[in-house]
């Protein structure tokens, strides 16, 4: 897209001995970049030796020229290494005939493809939080397909689907469910002891029984999105 800049963010880990279920980092602006190569180049440059110990990175796409104060276009996320891991998935063109005054030229969600999908049910990741905390957490429902969200899109024209609608639903450590942006989610790399495994798997299989419960009353359905009105559909 014209008339971007891309944000370069390094993470490192707060204290020198990370451990689950939380722990802290620091995001380091390291700079804003032309274009996406510009910033990936500088990436590489600042991936430390074995001795020191790195996160990862971000790279997140910002417009201007625009009425709104930097709206995000993009978002990717990095491992230690510099390999990328995951981006946040729109169209590369706004939804056709659709205009409003809150978001204007919006690209939208289309849905994620199963080769995109990283993770399954009940797989144990890390999250990251505000670009400050990583937790534990299991996931619960996986992002919405390209067919689902075609489905929905012509049984409401209204139904619109943003960056933040990339995501999976997870239950932390804590057993708070909410729903985490695909590009913040990333696979453990530390040890998780038997005993938080048992807890967050004791989450899922409480999740995967309430669900279907609410399936035998016809209840099972949640608010996903973006959209003028409520919204609601099959889990």
């Amino acid at each position: 897209m014209e008339n971007t800049i891309f944000k370069l963010i390094k993470l490192k880990y707060w204290k020198e001995d990370p451990q689950y279920p939380e722990f802290d980092v620091i995001d380091e602006t390291i700079g804003y970049f032309s274009s996406l190569e510009k910033a990936e180049y500088r990436m590489r440059r600042h991936i430390p030796g074995k001795s020191q110990r790195l996160f990862g990175f971000l790279i997140v796409e910002y417009a201007l020229d625009g009425e709104w104060i930097l709206p995000t276009e993009s978002r990717r996320s990095y491992l230690p290494d510099g390999s990328a891991w995951d981006e946040n998935l729109l169209s590369e063109t706004p939804k056709e005939g659709y205009s409003s005054e809150n978001f204007p030229n919006s690209e939208i969600f289309l849905g994620r493809p199963a080769d995109k999908v990283r993770f399954k049910k009940g797989d144990i990741v890390e999250v990251l939080r505000y670009d400050t905390t990583v937790n534990l957490a299991i996931i619960t429902q996986l992002p919405l397909s390209p067919e689902r969200v075609e489905a929905e899109s012509k049984s409401d024209s209204r139904f619109l689907l943003f960056s933040e609608d990339d995501c999976y639903r997870i239950i932390s450590y804590e057993g708070n469910p909410s729903w985490q942006e695909a590009v913040y989610v990333f696979p453990t790399r530390f040890p998780v002891s038997d005993e938080m495994r048992d807890k967050l798997e004791g989450y899922w299989f409480d999740a995967t029984c309430e669900e279907e419960d609410n399936d035998d009353d016809n209840e099972n359905v949640i608010t996903y999105g973006v959209c003028f009105g409520p919204k609601k559909f099959d889990c």
